[in-house]
């Protein structure tokens, strides 16, 4: 379908503007990346696409935070969040990263945050059961929870130290001069002027990729899109928060609930069109004291729901009902449950009363991203990046350098990486030829008369993810073969204005992520964390202790593994095949 472009040609005006270090989004990682620079001694500008303090992932991340403390028992720790991550994590980084976590959370009260207090006024531990019985993950609760306040205070922290900060300009194209990173070419959102942001350093910190049909639209992995575009590797695009979750009946109300926003409780039931709770003849997904199912519930309950599916006995089904839920809900999640509540309650049922059929929530939230070092490097001289817009050194999802704390952490390093690198680096040289390029490329949508609209291939992009959901060899090929098609097509998208142009950039880069985690799912050949492979469903500890590693050759994503330095690390898993569905004790198909 063509979509034709109404109204007069619009003009727009120039700025160059010249910094030491450039970092891109003001979520939590990036005004960490911030004051670390400046802190070092580096002049920073960062640029966000949105209204700093109220934009991104880090607004509603405001629930908790995984601490380790100075007297907890650090090898348990260490070796359990290991074991949790399956293997994966860069063991170098975690160690460091994990005696981090509490200087962090004293960052933050100094900042003016604050987290749920007991009685004595001290910051309030809730315990976590783990897939170990023998150890118990901390939690502390942000005050109001899901506020944005809090990055508010950290904003505030950072202008006061002297960043300077510059809302809804958007960040385009990385600069690239003689293999070096030279800043970034951008717009404002709101008038189309042009922005050459020059810089002898850049630092990511854009947040990361929703693929499939989330709901999070605006998380189209722009910085990830970026760097790999430039030349940077990506590591664990194939692993991403899927999720099993309860969708409303009569297509009433909201189009997911996660399951994941309650507390796990006895009162859950799992079932298939049987009656049955299936999860209880696995090993991994049955209810043990002290122990809570394989991890967050998408690791065992998608391959669990499929073989259901499988065998006849779907549609399955989550059934919330237990006396008085809202209210014990409410005692634990605060405000920040009313807005689950809200979309409840829109389908004309509550949780006291309502089982609803089990769904597939994929490509929230992806666990991959910028393929970075323990101090933030990526493999680009001169490019650094922070939070989830990097795979966070191997870190996965609800573990504790996962989400807020991780992003926190990967973005104070890179900027002091970032930093100490602009200490030695001349003049920032720009490609002119690559620079007029870069611009008539930005503004081509709006020049176009007719075209695609980035809407219609949002539609596209959507239904091909179908195939990133259920994972085998042909359905993945087939994947790639359709986004590759979808970037060609991508080439006659056209705006109407300034708003559509973002959203045909944006496009753009949701194109390039959702081929590049087919890419990684294709070539990771087990079944791993949230990875489901339907052809290789066991997970191998002999022959995939491997990162997937992902970059861009002549337009083209292609993906080649890295063994895990294994022999030099501390924790290693027994050389075994394992299946995730194995049955438990006594109990037969």
């Amino acid at each position: 379908m063509l979509t034709e472009r109404h109204g007069e040609k619009m003009s727009n005006s120039s700025h160059s503007l010249t910094t030491d270090v450039l970092v891109i989004g003001t979520g939590i990682a990036g005004l960490f990346a911030a004051m670390r620079a400046k802190e070092m001694g580096a002049d920073v500008l960062v640029v966000e696409q949105g209204e700093s303090g109220f934009s991104g992932l880090s607004v509603g991340g405001t629930h908790r935070l995984r601490p380790v403390l100075p007297e907890d028992d650090f090898d348990e720790i260490m070796k359990a969040e290991v074991r949790e991550n399956e293997y994966l994590v860069d063991q170098d980084f975690q160690e460091s990263a994990l005696r981090e976590t509490w200087d962090r959370i004293q960052d933050l009260v100094s900042f003016g945050a604050d987290f749920r207090r007991g009685d004595d006024g001290q910051i309030k531990m809730y315990y976590n059961d783990t897939l170990y019985p023998e150890y118990k993950q901390k939690n502390i609760c942000w005050e109001p929870m899901g506020s944005y306040k809090h990055l508010l205070k950290v904003k505030t922290e950072t202008i006061r130290r002297g960043v300077k900060i510059l809302d809804k300009v958007l960040a385009v194209e990385l600069l690239k001069s003689k293999g070096k990173i030279q800043g970034a070419a951008a717009f404002n959102l709101i008038n189309g002027d042009f922005y050459l942001l020059k810089a002898k350093a850049v630092i990511i910190a854009t947040g990361g990729f929703c693929g499939g049909g989330s709901v999070y639209q605006s998380l189209t992995g722009d910085g990830i899109a970026m760097a790999l575009q430039a030349g940077a590797e990506l590591r664990n695009m194939e692993f991403g928060k899927a999720e099993t979750c309860g969708m409303p009946i009569r297509g009433a109300g909201p189009r997911w609930i996660s399951r994941l926003l309650n507390p796990q409780e006895q009162e859950i039931t799992v079932t298939n069109s049987k009656g049955e709770e299936f999860l209880e003849k696995y090993e991994l997904g049955r209810r043990m004291e002290g122990r809570k199912p394989y991890g967050p519930p998408f690791r065992v309950e998608l391959a669990a729901m499929f073989q259901e599916i499988k065998e006849g006995n779907g549609p399955c089904y989550i059934d919330f009902r237990a006396p008085d839920k809202e209210s014990r809900m409410r005692e634990f999640w605060g405000s920040y449950n009313d807005r689950l509540v809200t979309e409840v309650r829109l389908t004309g049922v509550s949780l006291d009363k309502i089982k609803y059929e089990l769904g597939l929530v994929f490509g929230h939230c992806q666990a991959g991203g910028i393929k970075i070092s323990p101090n933030g490097e990526s493999s680009i001289a001169g490019l650094y990046a922070g939070g989830v817009a990097t795979d966070l050194c191997g870190v996965m999802q609800y573990t504790v350098l996962s989400g807020m704390m991780g992003s926190m952490i990967t973005g104070r390093r890179a900027g002091e990486s970032a930093a100490r690198y602009t200490n030695d680096q001349s003049e920032v040289m720009i490609d002119e030829e690559q620079l007029e390029s870069v611009k008539r490329e930005m503004f081509a949508p709006i020049e176009h008369k007719q075209g695609i609209s980035a809407d219609e291939i949002r539609l596209k992009a959507q239904k091909a993810w179908l195939n990133i959901d259920l994972r085998t060899q042909a359905r993945l090929e087939k994947a790639m073969e359709e986004f590759q098609e979808l970037r060609k097509e991508a080439s006659d998208i056209v705006a109407q204005d300034y708003h559509e142009l973002a959203k045909c950039h944006k496009i753009k880069n949701y194109l390039y992520c959702s081929e590049a985690v087919a890419a990684a799912a294709l070539g990771r050949q087990e079944t791993r964390l949230e990875h489901i492979r339907l052809d290789y469903p066991l997970t191998d500890n002999k022959e995939w202790l491997k990162w997937v590693i992902v970059h861009l050759e002549q337009d083209k994503i292609k993906s080649y593994l890295e063994n895990l330095p294994m022999e030099r690390w501390k924790y290693k898993p027994e050389p075994t095949v394992e299946n995730r569905l194995r049955l438990k004790e006594g109990t037969s198909l």
